[in-house]
């Protein structure tokens, strides 16, 4: 038995949670997956980026058209944890509507900005 073939087999079997093996429902799931995906009270910025990341990973496996860097960086903002970050956002989102900064060109950029 080959070990590293049959955990390509799992790999692609549960990219993403689903009970479907129909492709537009995994996409489906995939996409909406990617969409709810939230910080949640107790989970650091670093867990999140990384449940973010592994989501977005699905959604682009499955042939999901692929979102741009200011995309996934909006998306990865609007998942933050408004308990922790409301100071963040809000001034985030001003700066962005009186043109005083710009919107973050990729997931990288915007995770420092709100780990900093």
């Amino acid at each position: 038995m080959d070990p590293v073939r049959l955990w390509k087999i799992v790999e692609d079997k549960h990219r993403v949670h689903s009970t479907s093996e129909v492709a537009a429902i995994v996409k489906l799931e995939a996409r909406n997956q990617l969409k709810n995906l939230k910080q949640g009270a107790f989970k650091s910025i670093i867990t999140y980026k990384k449940k973010y990341t592994d989501a977005l990973k699905a959604y682009h496996d499955h042939g999901i058209p692929p979102k741009d860097g200011a995309e996934q960086a909006m998306d990865f903002f609007d998942g933050l944890d408004n308990g922790r970050y409301t100071d963040f956002k809000v001034q985030y989102l001003n700066g962005l509507q009186i043109k005083t900064i710009t919107a973050p060109a990729d997931l990288n950029i915007m995770f420092n900005l709100a780990n900093n």
